[in-house]
């Protein structure tokens, strides 16, 4: 599956691709990012290269979860 989240203030956002999840948070391969273990943290979303990435379903200062999309 894949998850999109949008910047807040801003129409953009990014996707990623969700290697797992559980109540608390979703386990992510983010492409052209930089690379986080801490869910909530912040992101570089024109990073340099594919991060393994923890992502809360909580909205933070700058992100908010829109939702999941499963391709297949």
């Amino acid at each position: 599956a894949l998850q999109a989240g949008q910047f807040i203030g801003s129409v953009t956002g990014h996707t990623e691709m969700v290697i797992s999840a559980d109540d608390k948070q979703i386990h992510c391969v983010g492409f052209n990012t930089s690379g986080t273990t801490k869910p909530g943290e912040s992101v570089n979303r024109d990073g340099n290269g594919v991060f393994y990435t923890v992502r809360s379903y909580k909205s933070t200062s700058s992100r908010k979860l829109l939702g999941f999309v499963k391709p297949f």
